[in-house]
């Protein structure tokens, strides 16, 4: 029974020695460090922007998350809705084209819509886009035509 006692004494003892190596009694009474704040100077800006024009694309995305933005490339402005709506404009702001995109159908239907969420993308030929499903489609930049699916 004394044993059992003294076991026990002695293993709480290493275990407060073991665990007193990770920091030191003098650092239980310090004072954390005071960080200094510094406060930013007011910005000017320099350029004043103007909005040349804006267009809605569709239904946009709803209550969902999603990447989608506008890319800019050349002299074309593409955009993209979550439901499979992908359209081009030119600098002024006129329609180029639109393509819906939809996954596959059946004889009856146009089949449903490709639920888009990748973000667009665009190269020198094509513009990227890609959905939920995991499907990633590139249409050309000049007709949007779908190029590969």
């Amino acid at each position: 029974m004394m044993f059992a006692s003294r076991t026990k004494l002695l293993s709480a003892l290493v275990c407060l020695m073991i665990l007193s190596g990770c920091e030191s009694v003098t650092d239980w009474f310090e004072d954390d460090e005071v960080l200094e704040i510094r406060n930013l100077e007011p910005l000017e800006n320099k350029v004043n922007l103007n909005v040349l024009w804006e267009r809605e694309v569709g239904n946009g995305i709803g209550d969902y998350f999603s990447r989608l933005q506008p890319q800019v490339s050349g002299d074309k402005v593409f955009a993209a809705d979550r439901q499979g709506l992908v359209v081009a404009y030119n600098l002024v702001g006129e329609k180029i084209w639109q393509q819906r995109i939809n996954t596959g159908g059946s004889f009856f239907s146009a089949g449903t819509s490709a639920k888009l969420a990748g973000g667009l993308a665009v190269s020198a030929e094509h513009v990227y886009v890609g959905s939920e499903d995991g499907r990633l489609l590139g249409l050309n930049q000049e007709t949007g035509a779908i190029d590969f699916d």
